[in-house]
């Protein structure tokens, strides 16, 4: 079960790397945008992060 988060946190921070695009300005711009849009940004998060769950979850079932 802990290796499913450590898959979805890695893919997390990969997305994260890639938005950042190893700028350290745009990643400042991206952490800002992130505090003032917060609330959304996290339900946006939360929304993802739970079908990608739904979807492993059902991969696991229908391949045993």
């Amino acid at each position: 079960m802990y290796s499913i988060y450590l898959i979805l946190f890695l893919i997390g921070a990969h997305i994260r790397w890639l938005l950042s695009g190893l700028n350290k300005r745009k990643l400042d711009y991206y952490v800002e945008e992130t505090r003032q849009n917060g609330i959304i940004n996290l339900t946006l998060a939360f929304t993802f992060l739970a079908l990608i769950h739904v979807i492993i979850l059902l991969v696991i079932k229908l391949f045993p």
